[in-house]
C-alpha cells in the first residue's frame, strides 16, 4: 500500500484514497475509495511537514468513518434478512400484493387478492419460511372444496381451471419471496392437472343466424332506447368477428381511435374508464375490406356528441360494464337457439380464430391478429373437433 499515492489535489481540493476492503487490499490495476479530505486553502500557513501531517490525519479518520459505516451497513443488511426469514405468509403477501397492483388492472388484482385470502385460510398466518410439502397437499384439498361465488348453491365448488388458476398466482408470490430473500429455497407447488378441453365454437352458419337476428333487432327498433340497443349490439358483432377484439377492447374503444385513413384501430388503455388492455400492450389492428365498408357507413352517419364505438348518444359507453354486454348478447343467442357458449369469448373469438387456423391462415398471423403473447395460447382456441382428419390420412405415405 505503501508505492499507492495516499492523497492528490484535484483543482482547489485535497482528494484522500484507500483500498475498499482493508483484508484484500488495493485491487490490481484499480482505484480504491476516494473522498475530500479538505481545501488546498485550508493548508496556507502550514509547512511541507505540517501539511502532510493534517492531510494524513484527514484521510485516517475519513478512512475509519468509511469502514465504520460499511460495516454498520453490513449488520443492517444481516437483520434484515434474519428478519425477512421470520416473517409470516400475510406480511410477506401485503407487501408483494402492495407491488403487484401497480403492475396490474383491477380485475386481475382482485383475483391475486383471493388466492392470497385462499392460501391464509387454507394454511393460516404461518411463517413464510415454514411453508412445505404438507401445506401444499393441504392447499390443494382446500381448493377442492371452496365454494364457487357463481354458484346458485352452496354445494357448487370451483373447478380444475380455477384452483389451476390460484395455484398459479400463488407460485408467482413464492418466485417473488424468493428473489427477495424472504425464502432461502425455492418452492416448487404441486397443482392440480387441467383437463384439456376444446373451446366450445360455433359454426359459420350460426353466426349467420345470429347477424340476421340482430339486424331484424335493428329494423324493428320502435324507440330511441331499442335503436340504440340493436346498433351497440350489432357494432359489437361486427368488431368481435371482423377484428377479433376482446370484449374489453371493444367496450372502452373511443371513436378517436379508429383510424379509417390508415385503416387501423388503435387499442389503448382508457383510464376514464379504469380499463386496461391485457399485459398493457397498446397494438395498432388492421381493418379487413369488410369491417373498413361498415365502419365508413357507421362513422359517416354519428352525431358529434358519440365519443364511444358503443356510445349511450351522451359521450359513454351504452353498457356499464363487459358483463352487461355479454348478457345481452346472450339473451339474443338464445332467442334463435344457438348453442350455450360464451358470447364474445367463444362464439366470436375462439370461433373466428378456429376459423382462420382450419382455413390454412399462418399461425403466427393468427396469433399477431388476436393480440396473444405466445402461440401456444392461439393454439389454445382451436376447436380440434373441426379440423379434418381425412386429408392427412390419404397423405400417409404408403408402404409395400
Amino acid at each position: 500500500m505503501s508505492s499507492r499515492q495516499l492523497y492528490h489535489t484535484k483543482g482547489d481540493n485535497v482528494i484522500g484514497e484507500w483500498p475498499a476492503d482493508p483484508a484484500l487490499g488495493w485491487p490490481k490495476g484499480g482505484r480504491g475509495i476516494r473522498r475530500k479530505l479538505c481545501t488546498v486553502a485550508s493548508l496556507d500557513g502550514l509547512t511541507l511537514v505540517e501539511q502532510a501531517e493534517r492531510i494524513q490525519l484527514l484521510r485516517q479518520e475519513k478512512m475509519q468513518a468509511y469502514y465504520q459505516e460499511k460495516e454498520a451497513e453490513k449488520a443492517r443488511k444481516l437483520r434484515r434478512k434474519q428478519e425477512q426469514k421470520r416473517i409470516s405468509i400475510s406480511q410477506a403477501m401485503d407487501i408483494w400484493l402492495d407491488e403487484t397492483q401497480q403492475m396490474l388492472n383491477a380485475n386481475t388484482a382482485s383475483v391475486y387478492q383471493r388466492s392470497s385470502k385462499l392460501l391464509l385460510q387454507c394454511c393460516g398466518n404461518i411463517r413464510l419460511a415454514d411453508f412445505d410439502r404438507q401445506h401444499n397437499i393441504q392447499l390443494l384439498n382446500y381448493l377442492k372444496k371452496v365454494t364457487s361465488p357463481r354458484s346458485s348453491s352452496r354445494q357448487g365448488t370451483i373447478g380444475t381451471a380455477t384452483q389451476l388458476k390460484h395455484m398459479r398466482h400463488l407460485q408467482r408470490f413464492f418466485k417473488w419471496a424468493l428473489e427477495n430473500d424472504y425464502l432461502t429455497k425455492p418452492v416448487k407447488l404441486k397443482k392440480p392437472t387441467a383437463p384439456r378441453r376444446d373451446p366450445e365454437t360455433l359454426s359459420i352458419k350460426d353466426l349467420k343466424l345470429l347477424l340476421q337476428e340482430l339486424q331484424t333487432m335493428q329494423a324493428r327498433a320502435t324507440s330511441g332506447r331499442e335503436q340504440l340497443h340493436a346498433d351497440n349490439l350489432l357494432r359489437a358483432y361486427w368488431m368481435c368477428t371482423q377484428a377479433l377484439f376482446r370484449v374489453g377492447a371493444v367496450w372502452s374503444l373511443r371513436l378517436d381511435h379508429i383510424k379509417l385513413s390508415r385503416r387501423i384501430i388503435q387499442i389503448r388503455d382508457n383510464p376514464d374508464l379504469n380499463w386496461t388492455n391485457k399485459a398493457y400492450k397498446q397494438p395498432d389492428k388492421p381493418i379487413n375490406d369488410k369491417l373498413y365498408k361498415i365502419l365508413k357507413q357507421d362513422l359517416k352517419n354519428r352525431p358529434p356528441e358519440h365519443v364511444y364505438y358503443l356510445d349511450n348518444g351522451r359521450g359513454q359507453p351504452w353498457y356499464r360494464a363487459t358483463g352487461e354486454m355479454g348478457r345481452a348478447m346472450k339473451k339474443v343467442q338464445q332467442k334463435v337457439g344457438l348453442p350455450d357458449v360464451k358470447p364474445f369469448h367463444e362464439a366470436f373469438r375462439a370461433t373466428m380464430i378456429t376459423e382462420l387456423l382450419v382455413q390454412g391462415t399462418s399461425p403466427l398471423a393468427v396469433q399477431m391478429l388476436a393480440d396473444h403473447s405466445d402461440l401456444s395460447v392461439t393454439l389454445m382456441y382451436l376447436n380440434r373437433r373441426k379440423i379434418d382428419q381425412h386429408a392427412a390420412a390419404q397423405d400417409i405415405p404408403s408402404i409395400g
